[in-house]
Formats: C-alpha cells, structure tokens, sequence
C-alpha cells in the first residue's frame, strides 16, 4: 500500500509539475519574445543607419550590440539569459555575428535569447532544469518613390510634416563653406519640366537648407508669386507621389498629427514653434511647380519624400539638413525591393518577419 501511495505521488507531482512548470516556462518564452522582436527591430535599424554618412544617424547605428542587449533587458528577462546576434541576408541565412562590419548581403538582424531555469516540481521525475529560448529576425527593406506612378511607390502620411521645400533654386542656410550667404543649391537636379520624378542632386546630401522662414527671400517658392509662401504644408493623409498637394499660404499653427517613426524623428507637436522641433527628423515632401491658387492655397506638384535633420532657429524659421540615409519604422509604406547595407536608398522601412 505504501509503494502504491509513493507511486501515486509520483504521478501526481508530475502532473502538477507539467501544469505549473510548463505554464512558467511559456510566460518566460513569452518575455523572451517580447525581449527578442524589440531587439531585433532595434537592431535592423541600427544596420540601416551605418550606410549613413550622416555623423548623428551613424553614431546610432555603431552601438548596434550594445542596443540589442539592452532592448532585450528592457524587457525584464532573467540575468542568467543567453543573448545570440548575428547578421542575416534576405534568406535569412547567417552572414556573420552583430559584432562584425556587415557583408554586401547583410539585409536584417537575428536575436536569439535562452534560459536555463530551475523547474518546481519536474525535478521530481528527474528534470531539475529546463530550457526556454525565443528568436526574432528584422529586415531592413527599400522605400521609395521613385517610380513615375504612384501605384508603385511607397505612401507616407503628409500630416507627418509642417512643411513642404521647393527643390529647385532651394535657398541653402547660411555656413562657413558659403561665406554665410544665402545661396541657392538646386535639391533636385534638371528642372521643373523634367520627367518625373525628378533625381536628387548628389551634392544637396548633407547641406542644410532653409525649410521655413517669413522672410519671403530667403525661400525657394518654385514661382509662387503672392509671396505669402513660407514653406507650411496644408495636406494631409497617405500620399503617394508624385500627386498635388497644396501648401498653407500664411502662417499656420498645426498640429501634425503622425510623429515621425525613427530614431530622433520630429514628435507630433500641436505648433510650428514648438521647441521639441529641434535636432530631429522630419520627412518633407519636395515640390517642382505650381498650378494656379485655389481654395485659398497653392496646389503644388510633389515629386519626393526626403528626410531632414531639423534646426529651430526661432518659432518662425527652421533650417533642415538632407540626409542621405533614414530607416524608418512604419506599417504604411510598401516595401518594394530587397536591400542590402549596399543599397542606394535615402529612405528605408524596417520590419519584424520572423
């Protein structure tokens, strides 16, 4: 009888140890994945921006280790969790460790988290441990507007920036490499005519712009000529350019209602005075002409999206820089090619896919 009974002990400490261990170990596999996907999208990000040539944007990307670790440790994972990252391509196929320069094919990051743990109950059956691990991979993949229709080129919400930046005889700021003039530098190269959409000119990357000034000659206007225009953007909603979106002739007080999803970018602030609109990143749509005025507001034919590193000058003027490379996190832009750390787009999208 009590061989029975320990017998029958046995079993029922097993049965409890299958429901009570096996229950802990998926909450942690739970916060192992939560620890994982954030890390990798982390990660992913951090890629993207070491194809930058922009100083703010590459010094994030140089901490991609560091960012994984502690995305993983924000997420409240056991001290004693293992924590892998290793670079992968398109197939997901490991191309290196994360600590290591990426290779031609490097597209993503994988994170790999495991724990071994004590079990309460299972160590009764003669299992004193047992071992929970989840993995995430992020691919970094290609953004653009670069297509002459708009059905195939990526879409962003307009009401993500105050402004919109005529991109020919664009008024270049003020710096010692002008002699502190105003200068014009073309951000598109040809002219309004051109077919589109127009190019970048590869000389704008890195120089700084007047974005929005009420100083009327110190701003491009691509031939407006009430001189009411101020660089204040009035559209709002998913656009896919090109397409005609309209400016705000005057002042305007905002809001803009979508924040920009990437490291630094612009908060989504109530005023274009606002103080929070310094040293971050907004994405402006580029405009090349103009149709005649209505609704009050100029209708303008926009080409491209391209993102700033934005400089408050004062509530009503902001300069922008025009970087090269921007990786940004957002669920609405179609991703329309594979990248690689060699691609040459100025905006990318980053994504969970596994």
């Amino acid at each position: 009888m009590a061989v029975l009974l320990a017998a029958m002990l046995v079993v029922l400490l097993g049965m409890t140890g299958l429901a009570v261990d096996f229950a802990f170990g998926t909450l942690e596999r739970r916060t192992l994945q939560n620890g994982v996907d954030a890390a990798a999208l982390t990660g992913a990000a951090d890629l993207a921006s070491l194809a930058s040539t922009d100083a703010a944007v590459r010094a994030k990307g140089a901490n991609l280790v560091v960012d994984v670790q502690t995305m993983v440790a924000r997420n409240q994972v056991a001290a004693t969790t293992s924590v892998v990252c290793e670079l992968v391509d398109n197939a997901n196929a490991v191309t290196g460790p994360c600590s290591d320069p990426p290779s031609n094919a490097t597209s993503g990051v994988k994170v790999t988290a495991t724990n071994v743990r004590d079990t309460f109950f299972m160590r009764v059956l003669g299992v004193p441990t047992m071992t929970v691990s989840a993995q995430s991979i992020s691919r970094v993949s290609s953004w653009a507007s670069e297509s002459p229709n708009p059905a195939n080129n990526s879409g962003y919400d307009v009401w993500g920036s105050f402004f919109i930046v005529c991109g020919y005889d664009t008024i270049e700021a003020p710096s010692a490499a002008n002699g502190n003039r105003y200068t014009p530098y073309s951000i598109l190269s040809g002219t309004p005519e051109s077919a589109e959409p127009q190019a970048v000119n590869g000389g704008a990357y890195g120089r700084t712009f007047v974005i929005h000034e009420s100083n009327p000659n110190r701003l491009a206007n691509c031939d407006i000529s009430d001189g009411e225009f101020k660089g204040l953007n009035s559209s709002s909603g998913l656009a896919r350019l090109p397409t005609w979106l309209y400016d705000e002739s005057g002042n305007r007080a905002g809001p803009v209602s979508q924040a920009v999803k990437t490291y630094g970018g612009c908060p989504s602030v109530a005023g274009v005075g606002s103080d929070a609109l310094h040293d971050c990143i907004m994405i402006i749509p580029i405009f090349t002409k103009v149709n005649a005025k209505a609704r009050g507001d100029w209708d303008m034919r926009a080409v491209r999206f391209l993102p700033f590193r934005f400089i408050r000058k004062d509530a009503n003027t902001h300069w922008g820089t025009l970087l090269d490379n921007v990786a940004l996190q957002t669920d609405t832009a179609t991703m329309v090619a594979p990248w690689t750390k060699n691609t040459q787009r100025t905006m990318t999208v980053v994504r969970t896919v596994n």
